[in-house]
């Protein structure tokens, strides 16, 4: 801690009805190699043990401070709560289910100090079911902010939420997360790129173990696809168009490893990416020098939709005249 008494990282965990994995998840921050933290628990209205597990680790170790809610006010209104009461000058996320490796935090602080112009900096991470049996799904994510902004805008791979590491005063001074919005993670981070004009960051690391457990996975699967994400792109686009055509959303979902499109509805798509590559620039959610690292992205992804035969003659192509 500084001489004020101050921690220099805040870690902020919601939990609700988290008893199955709670301890494991606590052991986790509790064992990084960097110590010089505050853990931020708050107990969302829990009723499993999830608040006694939290009060016994918090009479062993004085660097979690425990606060519980007497009704439950959702997890973007925990989180916001536990961003209230920080104290430090980076607020790290942490899921009560998840796992973070010893040296997430270390490396994150050190690369927010070496980086001033970033405001938040993910790490890599690997899915797990609830036996820690890995699911499909992303590990290392991009680390350039261009890329990042794009994919979340089309709805790919583009940071590990729960993983973030901010600087406070950008968290503090935002209008918080929406306490009745699922998915109000994805919203918050992409609405920080137009309300604070924030600068991302992805470490090259597998730092972080998230478990989706097989009951969250049928729960997925039968809701209705509304979702935070999907409101906050809408959200985004009506920033930078004015609009938010449902159908280029759909487009934009529809460009996935594996998916086969044809010639007009490869044309259609590319001209949406045009579009919304210009107007991130025209609004400086990332810089005109990004504009040749965007279209490649655009090339690559679509060169993913196309037949295995004129994939090859798109990687031949680009490689041979570089377009």
């Amino acid at each position: 801690m500084d001489s004020s008494g101050k921690p220099l990282v805040s870690v902020v965990m919601p939990v609700y009805n988290g008893e199955a994995f709670l301890a494991v998840a606590i052991e986790s921050i509790l064992t990084q190699t960097f110590s010089d933290f505050e853990f931020i628990i708050i107990d969302d209205a829990s009723q499993d043990a999830s608040a006694a597990i939290i009060r016994d680790f918090a009479e062993r170790d004085d660097r979690i401070r425990f606060f519980q809610h007497e009704r439950n006010r959702g997890e973007g209104g925990a989180r916001n709560h536990g961003i209230a009461e920080s104290r430090g000058e980076y607020i790290a996320g942490m899921d009560c289910d998840d796992i973070s490796l010893p040296e997430r935090l270390q490396m994150q602080v050190d690369f927010l100090q070496a980086q001033p112009d970033i405001g938040a900096v993910g790490v890599g991470q690997a899915m797990v079911n609830d036996h820690l049996r890995p699911r499909p799904g992303w590990t290392i994510f991009d680390e350039r902010h261009a890329i990042i902004v794009f994919e979340m805008l089309v709805g790919g791979p583009a940071i590990a939420r729960n993983a973030i590491m901010a600087r406070r005063g950008i968290l503090a001074s935002a209008a918080g997360f929406k306490a009745d919005r699922l998915g109000s993670d994805y919203e918050f981070y992409l609405r920080l790129v137009w309300e604070m004009g924030i600068r991302y960051a992805n470490l090259p690391a597998l730092l972080y173990i998230y478990r989706r457990s097989d009951a969250s996975v049928a729960r997925l699967s039968s809701t209705e696809p509304v979702t935070g994400r999907d409101k906050g792109r809408r959200e985004a686009l009506e920033k930078l168009w004015g609009e938010a055509p449902p159908a280029i959303l759909h487009r934009f979902d529809g460009v996935k490893p594996g998916a086969k499109l044809g010639w007009s509805d490869r044309r259609v798509v590319r001209r949406d990416c045009l579009r919304l590559i210009e107007s991130m620039i025209d609004h400086g959610w990332v810089d005109a020098d990004d504009r040749t690292l965007l279209m490649d992205e655009v090339n690559r992804r679509l060169e993913g939709t196309t037949s295995r035969l004129w994939q090859t003659f798109l990687h031949w192509k680009r490689h041979r005249f570089g377009r």
